[in-house]
């Protein structure tokens, strides 16, 4: 008797154990600009994801790459370009779905550490994670949680972030690469989002290529690209994959179609391992609503 509910018991955990999850993708999402008109102007701060709300809710997580912060304070910098988007923005990330957002980006220190500290706040309030580069305590800040069983942990990293690091750029590389290597080493199923490339360019670059294999050896399972802004390659390293761009997800780039458009990559984990991707196209409408399109 002890022995059939042992075994009841064991089949149980197993079946629990072997429930598969997804992990959805998205580009960069900028929530400032005419988008912020936009929204204010229908007096709905979840208009850019109305049309595709439903398509997200089979994500076990979903996770994009935030571009401006969620502040009224600050001070611009020097860029050429400052992005930062109203602080009830995170409304529309929530009604979304967003587990989690990288913050790791030439954007994020647009309007300085007092911006950031806003942002990191008005997400943990409203229950999204993030990952990327912490400033308040100078150390990388990977998202880790077990899902149906599988650590999944999930690093944000840009070597062209406009706050000022601890570290140097060639220090603050070997520290990724060791955060990975040490991620993969406690079990997880170990994802990373880099920001890189060149803006508008529809292939990767050679220091793309580098970086992304360089964290493929350390331990990575998947690499995601952003920044830009219009989709690149994926290709296959070692029998991991590699997404080099997504593009964009909501923004108000709409003077071109490259720029209107995005990939929305599923991630299907089985059994603690990455069994296969999925990648689905996404457009942006001149009115910055981003829709699914039919898969073919």
């Amino acid at each position: 008797m002890f022995l059939r509910i042992l075994i009841a018991i064991l089949l149980l955990v197993n079946i629990a154990w072997a429930e598969p999850i997804k992990v959805y993708f998205v580009g960069d999402v900028m929530l400032g600009r005419y988008v912020d008109e936009k929204m204010q102007q229908k007096k709905e701060w979840r208009w850019p994801f109305l049309k595709i709300k439903d398509d997200l809710k089979a994500a076990d997580i979903l996770f994009g790459n935030l571009e401006g912060m969620l502040s009224d304070r600050g001070t611009e910098g020097k860029a050429k370009y400052y992005l930062r988007a109203n602080p009830k923005g995170v409304k529309g990330l929530k009604y979304a779905g967003f587990t989690v957002l990288g913050l790791a980006n030439n954007h994020v220190g647009d309007y300085g550490l007092l911006a950031f500290t806003d942002t990191i706040n008005g997400l943990d309030e409203n229950g999204i994670g993030w990952a990327g580069y912490d400033y308040l305590r100078n150390r990388f800040k990977p998202w880790s949680r077990v899902v149906k069983g599988n650590k999944i942990t999930l690093f944000a990293y840009s070597e062209h972030m406009n706050l000022t690091a601890k570290v140097g750029k060639d220090d603050l590389r070997k520290e990724y690469l060791r955060a990975i290597k040490s991620a993969k080493e406690s079990g997880a199923i170990v994802i990373t989002s880099i920001h890189f490339g060149e803006e508008y360019l529809g292939k990767p670059t050679s220091e793309q290529k580098l970086l992304a294999h360089l964290s493929i050896d350390a331990g990575a399972d998947l690499v995601v690209g952003h920044h830009p802004h219009v989709v690149q390659a994926i290709e296959k390293y070692k029998g991991k994959y590699i997404a080099y761009s997504l593009g964009n997800f909501v923004f108000d780039q709409n003077f071109s179609d490259a720029t209107s458009e995005g990939l929305l990559l599923i991630a299907n984990i089985y059994n603690s391992k990455l069994i296969s991707i999925d990648p689905r196209r996404v457009t942006i409408s001149k009115s910055f609503q981003v829709q699914l399109e039919p898969a073919k």
